[in-house]
């Protein structure tokens, strides 16, 4: 999904509420700094889709079904400094 390719300068991205199920095929700007994906239906959160996001500062997983994070996808988001998973059962 490349919606989102032309707002290149774009910082802040809210799309809580949307039913998303999986983050890998959406084309990020680079330039994110604060991300929310709360309230949707995510169950596996990936390095795919998010690996390029190197300037993230904060993600907001709330009240989704994630059972699993990949490590890989910490790692690469050195930025970040909250990550905010309540409400979700990992395992």
């Amino acid at each position: 999904m490349d919606c989102f390719k032309p707002l290149e300068q774009l910082k802040i991205l809210r799309i809580s509420g949307n039913k998303i199920s999986s983050v890998e095929n959406i084309n990020f700007p680079k330039s994110l700094e604060e991300l929310d994906l709360s309230f949707n239906k995510l169950e596996n959160v990936a390095n795919k889709g998010l690996e390029s996001l190197k300037n993230l500062k904060y993600l907001n997983l709330t009240f989704n079904n994630i059972t699993h994070i990949e490590a890989e996808l910490l790692n690469n988001l050195a930025k970040i400094n909250n990550l905010d998973i309540r409400e979700i059962e990992m395992k």
